[in-house]
C-alpha cells in the first residue's frame, strides 16, 4: 500500500505525522457508505488521526459555506478544536 510505505519513509526520518479528517456536512459525511472502513485504516497506520466529523459538535447551516467547506465561524470552532487535540 502506497500509504504505508509513505508514512514508512517519513517516520524513518523523525517527523512526527497528524492525520486529520476535516468536518464536512452531516449530509456529505452521511453520504459515505465505508466511514467506519476509513476509520480503521487510518488507525491502522500507527500514527495518529483525528476524525472531526465523529468529535466536533458543529452546525452544518452555522458553520458551513457548502458540503465542503466551513465558513469563517466553522474554521474557528475547528482550529480551536484542532489545537486542544494537538496540544494534548
Amino acid at each position: 500500500m502506497l500509504c504505508k510505505k509513505n508514512i514508512e519513509f517519513i517516520t524513518e526520518r523523525n517527523i512526527k505525522i497528524i492525520l486529520v479528517q476535516a468536518p464536512i456536512t452531516t449530509a456529505a459525511y452521511q453520504s459515505y457508505n465505508n466511514n467506519v472502513q476509513f476509520d480503521s485504516i487510518m488507525k491502522s497506520t500507527g500514527v495518529a488521526y483525528y476524525n472531526f466529523n465523529q468529535s466536533l459538535q458543529i452546525d452544518d447551516s452555522l458553520h458551513f459555506l457548502n458540503d465542503h467547506h466551513l465558513n469563517q465561524k466553522g474554521v474557528a470552532v475547528f482550529n480551536n478544536s484542532l489545537i486542544r487535540q494537538l496540544r494534548q
